[in-house]
């Protein structure tokens, strides 16, 4: 459990520099196509009971699924293990008039009773996790008979350990969310050196997701997936690699 602790505690402190840069590209989001898009997704995906749906956003950053959910009609709670991130998340609520329950919370074991949730939502958390089995386990023992698990992730430092995600990893473009105006002057080499110690750094995702959640006993279903191709200048060899992808996950 040491381990573990001190683990959180480096992405924690980690995140907590990234807030303000990270909330600025939330706002920038929830305003732009990918807020657009992200309400078309939830709501195709993720429809709301009759009377009404409690949903949890673990990992919640500061607050895009949950602000996104909120617009729905969902009554939101989002946790976090970052400060920064849920001051941020509260500020980004407020402005966007959307009401929601920000926390402190442990992403691997939140602290909810049994069947509280009718949805629960994440995005770029579970490469984050030192036991992100145990807490896929977790989350699905907070949903309700029929509830959903919505997660949104990536290999983000397959890099570090495939040879083919090297290559293009030194081709591609960089993602938007690496942008300076939103990255600013944190130096990103420790969280480079804590993925290096992540059991999912290491691993081909999704298939290493839908092969956990079945073991888990939920219905899982691939939602979209997002490929990058490039071209080697020196070979002329065409590159493929999955960045990210967004799965659901049925209770049964």
């Amino acid at each position: 459990m040491a381990t573990t602790n001190a683990a959180l505690s480096a992405i924690s402190d980690y995140w907590n520099l990234r807030a303000e840069g990270y909330s600025l590209h939330t706002r920038d989001e929830l305003e732009g196509d990918a807020g657009r898009r992200l309400a078309a997704l939830f709501a195709e995906t993720l429809p709301l009971p009759e009377g009404g749906g409690r949903l949890l956003d673990v990992g919640c950053g500061p607050g895009l699924f949950s602000i996104a959910a909120a617009k729905l009609g969902w009554s939101v709670t989002g946790i976090d293990l970052s400060q920064r991130m849920l001051d941020e998340a509260r500020s980004n609520a407020q402005e966007a008039g959307r009401p929601a329950i920000f926390q402190i919370g442990n992403a691997e074991a939140p602290d909810f009773a049994p069947e509280s949730f009718d949805a629960i939502v994440n995005r770029y958390l579970l490469w984050n996790l030192p036991h992100p089995e145990e807490a896929l386990a977790a989350w699905l023992r907070l949903l309700k008979p029929g509830g959903k698990l919505l997660v949104s992730d990536g290999n983000h430092y397959l890099h570090l350990f495939d040879e083919t995600y090297r290559r293009v990893e030194a081709l591609k473009t960089p993602p938007e969310g690496h942008d300076p105006k939103y990255v600013g002057d944190v130096d990103t080499t420790p969280m480079m050196e804590i993925a290096k110690t992540l059991p999912l750094s290491a691993v081909h995702r999704p298939e290493w997701d839908q092969k956990t959640v079945e073991k888990l006993g939920a219905r899982f279903r691939l939602v979209e997936t997002t490929v990058t191709v490039v071209t080697d200048p020196e070979t002329k060899e065409e590159l493929c690699v999955v960045d990210g992808f967004i799965w659901i996950a049925e209770k049964l």
